[in-house]
């Protein structure tokens, strides 16, 4: 039903079908799909049409009676054929008749339910006795109290209360208590299913390369949140994630382990947030101290005895750095020069997948330090500097 589930359709029965053969016996429960509706809620294609149709046949029967229920007497809007019914589209100050609205959201919800339901009772073809069948949400347009009285054993949560602190966010001006408000949100979870278990504790600091960028939690605010989510009454917790991914949208989205495989609480966020204010501030500082200042770039066949005629290299943020690249910076401290790096340097390879290394990445050997943690500067943190 979103774009995390797609292409699943014609391959579900065959899947499931060939699994049990294959069963651990310690496998003790299936989690159905992932977090249906989840950023997507609404669907306009030419097949939501025909199933937006068959939906309303079945509801209302004859045309006559969804004329009636959606007032369409008023401004003209009568429909005497059901090919004339659509989705909500685009008018002139988004002014879709709210009768039709309403029924399209119910429309998406038994959509995502059918869905759901068409694979629990797959499984319940083949699962074997005590085995549950659960899945994770909540999500808008989505009746999660039918979805789990109809296709589930159980209802699991996904809890984030990481992103009161997004980047975007404004702690201090909230009305909505930070992060306390994943407790109404625990509250909502435990009357859809009242022994519910969370899927996906967070574990880290949260962010994909586009959105939800925030800074780590605080130490003992990991276990803060887990004992929320316990408290409320989650009969289990599941973190997610353990390792940190290395590459896709969702490598700036922390596990238990970082990228080193090491246990800590460090983040990753994207490049443009702190190198284009970086190399901003450095000019600035030059033309208020009347420093001269060049721009240097290392390029496939830049030599360190191109650089020597610089007493200072300031490379604010090399993100990305290859074992050439390397040598050029090592041949020129070695000869006396003085490099300046900045933040993030040596996290990446040439293909922009994160190393499994501590920064300084393959920098390290020179630079003879390493970061064990850092974060973003979050909106409700206060900098001190000693």
């Amino acid at each position: 039903m979103n774009r995390k589930q797609n292409f699943k359709w014609n391959n579900l029965s065959l899947v499931v079908c060939y699994y049990p053969e294959h069963w651990d016996r310690n496998l003790i429960g299936w989690q159905i799909d992932n977090e249906l509706n989840c950023e997507i809620d609404e669907y306009y294609s030419e097949s939501d049409n025909l199933a937006f149709r068959k939906f309303l046949i079945e509801k209302y029967k004859t045309l006559d009676a969804l004329n009636e229920a959606w007032g369409t007497v008023f401004w003209n809007q009568n429909y005497n054929d059901w090919n004339q019914v659509f989705v909500p589209r685009t008018t002139i100050n988004d002014m879709v008749n709210p009768h039709l609205k309403l029924d399209f959201i119910r429309f998406i919800s038994e959509s995502a339910i059918r869905y759901c339901r068409m694979q629990s009772d797959i499984l319940r073809l083949y699962v074997k006795e005590g085995d549950f069948i659960t899945t994770n949400g909540m999500f808008s347009n989505l009746d999660n109290h039918k979805m789990q009285d109809t296709c589930l054993d159980v209802y699991t949560y996904d809890s984030y209360p990481n992103f009161a602190y997004c980047m975007k966010e404004n702690p201090r001006q909230n009305g909505t208590l930070n992060d306390r408000k994943w407790s109404r949100n625990l509250m909502e979870v435990r009357s859809i299913c009242p022994h519910f278990g969370i899927m996906e504790q967070q574990s880290g600091a949260n962010g994909w390369n586009t959105l939800s960028d925030a800074p780590a939690p605080k130490p003992g605010q990991m276990m803060l949140w887990t004992m929320q989510s316990i408290m409320h009454g989650a009969d289990y917790v599941s973190f997610f994630r353990w390792r940190t991914v290395t590459k896709g949208t969702e490598m700036y989205w922390h596990g238990i382990l970082d990228y080193d495989n090491i246990l800590d609480t460090q983040l990753d966020i994207w490049h443009g947030r702190i190198a284009d204010s970086s190399e901003m501030e450095i000019f600035v500082a030059s033309q208020l101290k009347h420093t001269p200042m060049d721009s240097a770039y290392i390029r496939e066949n830049t030599q360190a005895e191109e650089l020597k005629k610089y007493k200072v290299l300031i490379y604010p943020h090399a993100e990305i750095l290859t074992e050439k690249t390397v040598g050029v910076l090592e041949d020129y401290v070695h000869q006396g020069g003085c490099l300046i790096i900045g933040a993030r340097t040596g996290q990446k390879d040439r293909n922009g997948q994160c190393v499994m290394k501590q920064m300084l990445g393959i920098l390290a050997p020179l630079t003879q330090s390493e970061v064990k943690e850092f974060t973003l500067i979050g909106p409700d943190d206060d900098v001190f500097m000693n």
